[in-house]
């Protein structure tokens, strides 16, 4: 009786080593995630594509809600135009609400929250504030460290236009 005391001890306390370090693993992704989600704010709101894009992987997608897939050759065709409507860019901050963690590879849900100036059809400059934007992003382990290969949206976040809500959340 008292080896098989000792054996399950012992599972247990290798159990517990094993959970302690899976964690703090799985904290040290989270921060290292963090970390280039906000660079990518940052690029994105200096306006500059190379360094947006630096920590996505060659065959980067985005899926939109409506189905479209979106590459990074796409993003380099189409953001400066978006960029242009766009007079001042706030902040973009996003927040991981979420994270699934297997071996190479970190599935991420995030929460976005997105303010900007823009230029309206009225002729005149709005706010824009966008809050509550889900995306489930999968990210890889490659040598130059964590990129980023699909963001898919999962739902569009609720809309506000110079302090008046424009349009509800919607999935």
């Amino acid at each position: 009786m008292r080896h098989s005391t000792a054996s399950i001890t012992a599972v247990t306390l290798l159990g517990i080593l094993a959970w302690s370090l899976s964690a703090a693993a799985n904290e040290n992704v989270k921060k290292a995630l963090d970390v280039l989600y906000r660079r990518s704010s940052k690029a994105y709101a200096k306006k500059d594509i190379e360094a947006f894009l630096a920590d996505k992987t060659a065959d980067f997608v985005l899926k939109t809600l409506d189905g479209h897939l979106v590459t990074s050759d796409d993003l380099r065709q189409t953001l400066p135009a978006r960029w242009q409507r766009m007079k001042e860019i706030k902040y973009l901050k996003i927040k991981i609400r979420d994270l699934q963690i297997a071996e190479a590879q970190a599935v991420a849900v995030t929460e976005q929250e997105f303010a900007r100036v823009v230029a309206g059809p009225d002729g005149k400059t709005h706010t824009v504030v966008t809050k509550g934007t889900l995306h489930r992003d999968t990210w890889v382990r490659t040598e130059q460290g964590w990129k980023i290969r699909i963001v898919q949206e999962i739902e569009q976040g609720s809309e506000i236009v110079d302090g008046v809500p424009l349009k509800p959340k919607r999935n």
